[in-house]
């Protein structure tokens, strides 16, 4: 195999390689044999076409599915025998690949980043202490009492307002899809994410009454056929409903696992610091590799930028899907400008992350000594309350590899942050 390698940009190769005829034809050979084996044509016993009548029929898909299954493989060989160390889907030009002749393709990929770090001892970083205030805590009881709180029908006669949930039946009307009737809707005041187009007409009502306007329903309502239609809707309230929050006594914290509702105030101050301190750590960590980035500047290529973005959508959905299945992956370029240029400036920062603190792990011979893996399963399982097998079995499914990374690069942080200079602010 021969292989031609030329720059073809920042951190880009182009690759031209030519596979020798032989090893072209063996291909063919043995792509024929298994397409001999399977396929059934009238006149011919199952196993015994000749590869002339095969070449006639499926010549086509042979030669194209021969194409990829060498590039694919030269390529391969060809990265490994130059040393290459490359990111992201690699660019193909394929040429045709015809039995027993040479075949020729270029192929550019892009390549890891490999600098070298400098000026990344004496860093400055700011190291927050967490306060919350009395106001603060009271403020997060009453959010924890809201959201055991229950509906109550308001029996007074007045007009729905500002907090209340209006039980409602809703009417579209359209000349094309006629009448949509969807009885007894919750709409949350003053704002409610599944009904905004109608908050305007339910607000003021009582009780009975009725409105009517026309209006559009934004796109992704829970009726798709109706999303994005402007259409005349209508309202009848059929109750006023208040949320009623328990009291903060004895039986509402012994409903959240605690003996008094002092012993609950202390054990919510002290999950709220964790929190404020935890977030005080990753923007304390955040700023350390900030300023060693811009200490640092060096190229990144796209391929890897759009991988890592790629991830990052992947990650949220998975979050806000909460566990469920999709039928399709999302992709970056499901999201709007706005957002999708949010994710690719934080894949970025994420790639950028990963090699300088990498160099610097390297240029300082920073490794995980024999245990720190194990210890740092332990902290996993304690964390998530999962026994010990069950995490170390899981991450040997596919995981390790990145946990033993984001191990290594946590101690490359520790070992920055012994070095940097730390100022302490509340």
């Amino acid at each position: 195999m021969e292989v031609e390698l030329e720059d073809a940009g920042p951190l880009e190769k182009k690759l031209s390689i030519t596979v020798p005829a032989k090893l072209v034809e063996s291909r063919f050979a043995v792509a024929y044999r298994e397409l001999r084996r399977e396929v059934e044509l009238p006149g011919f016993r199952k196993g015994k076409v000749p590869r002339k009548v095969l070449e006639q029929r499926f010549g086509e898909r042979i030669a194209g599915e021969v194409v990829l299954e060498l590039a694919a493989k030269a390529l391969e060989e060809a990265v490994a025998q130059h040393e290459l160390e490359t990111v992201g889907a690699p660019q193909l030009e394929l040429g045709e690949a015809r039995p027993g002749q040479p075949f020729r393709f270029g192929a550019t990929v892009a390549l890891r980043p490999q600098p070298s770090a400098s000026d990344y001892c004496g860093v400055r970083v700011v190291r927050e202490t967490p306060v919350l205030s009395d106001e603060e805590l009271e403020g997060h009881l009453d959010s924890m009492r809201q959201q055991s709180g229950v509906l109550e029908t308001v029996e007074e006669d007045r007009p729905a307002a500002d907090g209340d949930v209006v039980d409602v039946t809703l009417t579209f009307q359209d000349e094309e899809y006629g009448d949509l009737i969807r009885e007894h809707q919750l709409v949350r005041l003053p704002d409610d994410p599944s009904h905004p187009f109608v908050l305007e007409l339910v607000r003021g009502l009582r009780r009975g009454e009725t409105a009517a306007a026309e209006i559009t329903i934004p796109d992704g309502y829970v009726v798709p056929d109706w999303s994005g239609r402007t259409c005349r809707a209508a309202v009848l309230v059929h109750a006023i409903k208040e949320l009623c929050p328990p009291p903060l006594d004895a039986a509402f914290a012994q409903r959240v696992g605690h003996d008094t509702v002092e012993d609950l105030r202390e054990a919510l101050r002290s999950q709220l610091l964790e929190m404020m301190l935890q977030r005080g750590r990753d923007r304390e960590m955040r700023g350390l590799v900030e300023a060693l980035i811009e200490r640092n500047p060096f190229e990144v290529p796209r391929p890897m930028v759009a991988d890592r973005a790629q991830t990052l959508v992947e990650s949220i959905a998975a979050q806000l899907m909460d566990g469920m299945s999709r039928a399709m992956s999302p992709s970056l370029d499901d999201l709007d400008e706005e957002k999708r240029e949010q994710v690719l400036e934080e894949a970025e920062f994420s790639v950028r992350r990963e090699v300088i603190l990498e160099a610097i792990g390297r240029q300082e011979g920073i490794r995980l000594e024999e245990g720190e893996r194990d210890a740092g399963i332990e902290r996993m399982a304690a964390q998530t309350g999962q026994p010990v097998d069950v995490i170390r079995s899981a991450l040997l499914q596919g995981g390790m590899a990145t946990f033993e990374a984001k191990l290594l690069e946590d101690k490359i942080i520790a070992w920055l942050l012994e070095r940097a200079e730390i100022t302490v602010e509340a």
